[in-house]
């Protein structure tokens, strides 16, 4: 909870009230599983995270806004590490590790009408919709690893939003990258 308050000689004047509540994580989940079962190693995470805030202006009147946002992240890694395979003569060790993330979060603004019963019943139980946006990012990737000297990775990222009642429209990219790192090492 928090207010600001103008003191003055008249007394003391509310500007503004706030409830800001949430969790974070709601829910989180980390799991690994062992190496003999999947001739790997797999780690995965799911994570949930909430929070809202209701705020009171006095200059508003006798409006109500509300703030929520949830995100969800989910994230996944499973890694074959040091399987062997002759290049040239030479036993070359190799790992391989398949990535995948995914989150989406909900971003919402609403308002309440103290005096207008029809802005927080019925249909607008949740409040009169002002905005909102959705954040979706998905991204697989791949990554292939030769002895710890010669590293490669393949990705696909899209990012996306889209928006609800605002202005501006909602817009999407994808980008693909390749990484190729050497190490090179040597003595005298």
């Amino acid at each position: 909870y928090q207010e600001n308050v103008s003191i003055t000689d008249n007394g003391r004047d509310i500007q503004t009230q706030s409830i800001q509540y949430g969790f974070q994580p709601l829910i989180g989940i980390n799991t690994n599983f062992a190496e003999e079962l999947l001739d790997g190693t797999l780690n995965a995470s799911l994570r949930w995270s909430t929070q809202t805030t209701f705020q009171i202006n006095s200059a508003a009147g006798s409006t109500i806004s509300k703030q929520s946002t949830n995100e969800i992240t989910a994230q996944a890694e499973y890694t074959m590490n040091g399987f062997e395979f002759p290049l040239f003569g030479i036993m070359l060790k190799n790992d391989l590790s398949w990535i995948a993330l995914f989150t989406f979060k909900d971003n919402a603004r609403a308002t309440y009408d103290v005096l207008d019963r029809s802005s927080f019943t019925g249909e607008n139980e949740d409040g009169r919709t002002l905005d909102g946006n959705i954040q979706i990012i998905a991204e697989p990737r791949i990554r292939y690893s030769i002895s710890n000297r010669l590293t490669a990775s393949f990705f696909v990222r899209y990012e996306g939003t889209f928006t609800e009642g605002a202005a501006q429209p909602g817009f999407n990219t994808v980008q693909v990258g390749f990484d190729l790192r050497i190490s090179i090492a040597g003595g005298r």
